[in-house]
């Protein structure tokens, strides 16, 4: 598996090979991330948007709810992106 994610296969890599996947971060590049994800069919994969702190951050994306990185990653092991 590769630690570090530099193009779109890389992504797409990534996509395939982890089945529980967290996005780090609700800001603009978080949601285009989303979004190629979304189109690319696999949101599936996407477990939750993960921050520090949830005040003043959206609730959710594309029906991808945020949460608190410490009461998330209490849960289970993720892949983060």
């Amino acid at each position: 598996m590769k630690k570090y994610i530099f193009t779109v296969r890389d992504l797409q890599d990534c996509l395939n090979d982890n089945k529980n996947i967290a996005i780090y971060g609700a800001g603009v590049w978080s949601q285009i991330l989303i979004d190629y994800i979304f189109y690319a069919g696999r949101l599936d994969r996407i477990k939750g948007i993960v921050v520090s702190d949830k005040k003043g951050n959206i609730s959710e994306y594309r029906g991808i709810k945020v949460h608190e990185a410490p009461e998330f990653f209490d849960r289970k092991n993720f892949f983060t992106l």
